[in-house]
């Protein structure tokens, strides 16, 4: 089990890098401000982002709001029969952020709070606080990185 939301695999793809870039570019659309959201299965293989000449930067579209969604940068290099497909997965830099804010408050205000009112609620309600803001960044991660994955390996076409 992995206790950070960042994820870095890669995998061996029998297309060749253009072809594997060609794979990767049919299914991307340009970054949008306002898009309509609306969960379905023709979601699961568009993302969002920017073709680059090695790769590609962006994430999944989504027809539903999760914040904590994996951004991804795809790096194709040539090997020998195919291409090697480097993946990172990670938080938005703002997401970071918002979750460095929390965990931060937390690091501060406990401590406080367990002196001033050292009783058994303050301190299971600020643990609790701190689990809750965990929880929901792992779960919406790995939710979205899970599916992530598997649906880059279906696109490049790897075992």
């Amino acid at each position: 089990m992995k206790w950070l939301p960042y994820h870095r695999f890669e995998f061996l793809s029998p297309l060749k890098k253009e072809a594997a870039i060609e794979a990767m570019a049919k299914r991307v659309e340009p970054m949008r401000w306002l898009r309509w959201r609306w969960p379905s299965s023709d979601n699961d293989e568009r993302f969002e982002g920017d073709m680059t000449p090695d790769g590609f930067k962006g994430h999944r579209i989504i027809g539903y709001r999760n914040s904590f969604i994996p951004q991804l940068q795809i790096v194709v290099t040539s090997e020998a029969r195919g291409s090697r497909v480097q993946i990172t997965m990670q938080l938005h830099p703002l997401i970071w952020i918002f979750v460095a804010v929390w965990a931060t408050a937390f690091v501060v205000i406990a401590p406080t709070l367990l002196v001033t009112s050292p009783n058994v609620m303050t301190t299971l309600l600020t643990f609790l606080v701190f689990g809750a803001i965990y929880a929901m960044t792992m779960g919406g991660f790995w939710f979205e990185a899970n599916k992530q994955e598997a649906t880059l390996r279906g696109i490049f076409q790897a075992s």
